[in-house]
């Protein structure tokens, strides 16, 4: 009899099927070292030679943006030209044309806009410059997610470069969003629960404490009227805030899960009577002992700066793929929520927005 340490050779189907399996993986391997889109994918679903224009909004993080437009040249090496102009959007027909003429396809950075105002002239002018051309191009808008975050400093892969900034006629809407998004994934981490908790705990507020905390209410309660600041009788709000500390998981969801852009305009005023009371902290003015009201300070602040701009730019904007705004072939959103794990020819990031297009 055989001992138990015996080894038996595969049988020539398990040799076969071993030898597929690492063909297969040798593949894959290959696959993911390519850019992120192969030219026969580009011109997989198109007509060849039709040339495409290339909207990249300057909301998308500078990483990413500079990411993209390095590939695009190297994997096309002279079928595009580069126009970044300040005005109009960074909409410029004429030039578009006189690239069009030479064969070529164009890679512009634009300002999409983040109001109502600034978004419904981007799309008119957009619209406009786009039936003047001829041919007609192949029109793909990559735009930022609203939801992308500044980062933390050390984090360069996150948030826009100020040269960028400056070029956005909503500059000041999104920074605030940056910032608000920031302090929201700030407010996930583990020791944030537990700080809730412990100010959770506390039977005598300072006065602070009290008002940022009946200010986060406000906010995460969208669809409720509040009063004056000056008209809240303090120990009672401090036993809703309370009560809400001692849920952190709850309090935390109701943050993300927060629409910045349908906060009601009665709200925004009564948030704006709050940052402007006498008990308001001033930026930086809180105790390493209060982070989380430092924190929650920040966030309020600057969603309510936020939601004030919005409503002096319009509201709510119009959404770049709505039937009413149809100007635009494909439109790919560029998040940073999983930019760690983005490869080129990745499931995640500006990879997978071009692998899913073409």
């Amino acid at each position: 009899h055989a001992s138990d340490n015996t080894y038996e050779l595969p049988s020539p189907d398990e040799t076969r099927k071993d030898e597929i399996e690492d063909e297969k993986m040798a593949h894959e391997e290959k696959e993911n070292q390519k850019y992120f889109f192969p030219f026969d994918l580009w011109t997989k679903e198109t007509p060849i030679g039709r040339p495409r224009l290339l909207c990249l909004s300057r909301d998308v993080p500078t990483h990413q943006l500079k990411s993209i437009i390095s590939q695009v040249h190297n994997d096309f090496d002279g079928s595009f030209v580069q126009i970044n102009v300040h005005k109009d959007f960074g909409i410029d027909a004429v030039s578009f044309q006189n690239v069009l003429d030479s064969g070529q396809s164009i890679l512009a950075c634009v300002d999409i806009g983040i109001g109502e105002f600034s978004r419904s002239s981007f799309l008119h002018a957009f619209a406009i410059a786009k039936k003047s051309l001829d041919p007609t191009p192949l029109c793909i808008c990559l735009i930022g997610n609203n939801a992308n975050r500044k980062g933390n400093g050390q984090e360069i892969e996150f948030g826009i470069e100020d040269n960028y900034l400056d070029a956005m006629s909503d500059k000041k809407m999104k920074v605030n969003l940056q910032i608000v998004h920031q302090i929201t994934n700030e407010l996930q981490n583990q020791h944030v629960q537990n700080e809730m908790k412990k100010l959770g705990s506390i039977d005598q507020p300072q006065k602070v404490q009290i008002l940022v905390m009946e200010a986060v209410i406000v906010l995460i309660n969208p669809h409720s009227i509040f009063r004056h600041p000056n008209k809240v009788v303090a120990s009672i709000s401090w036993q809703a805030s309370r009560w809400l500390l001692m849920k952190p998981e709850l309090l935390q969801r109701q943050i993300i899960e927060l629409d910045l852009f349908s906060i009601p305009d009665r709200n925004i005023a009564v948030l704006q009577d709050y940052i402007s009371h006498t008990n308001w902290p001033p930026q930086g003015s809180m105790g390493v002992n209060d982070n989380i009201i430092q924190l929650l300070r920040d966030w309020v602040t600057n969603v309510a700066d936020f939601g004030a701009l919005l409503q002096e730019a319009g509201g709510k904007p119009e959404s770049l793929n709505s039937s009413e705004s149809d100007v635009f072939d494909h439109i790919i959103t560029i998040s940073d929520m999983n930019i760690k794990r983005e490869k080129p020819a990745g499931n995640y990031g500006w990879g997978r927005g071009f692998n899913k297009l073409f």
